[in-house]
């Protein structure tokens, strides 16, 4: 599955800010599956990947808060 989700976050950056959501997305969801393998590193990693993805974004966008909030959480072990 993981890798799957890899593959998916690599497509999606192919096709750059179009597809800025859906490789969040997937990264998002690779970092809670390496979450509850116990692999908090890479976890970790992904959800710092993800908030830089946003840096400067509209934080009005609905999107973008739910995958920093999600992001977040990830970083603080929850």
């Amino acid at each position: 599955a993981l890798a799957e989700l890899e593959r998916s976050a690599a497509l999606f950056a192919t096709l750059g800010t179009d597809g800025l959501h859906g490789r969040t997305g997937a990264e998002l969801a690779a970092a809670a599956l390496e979450a509850e393998l116990g692999r908090t590193a890479g976890a970790r990693a992904r959800a710092r990947a993800v908030l830089a993805a946003y840096e400067g974004a509209d934080g009005t966008d609905e999107t973008v808060r739910l995958r920093r909030a999600t992001a977040a959480r990830l970083l603080d072990g929850e």
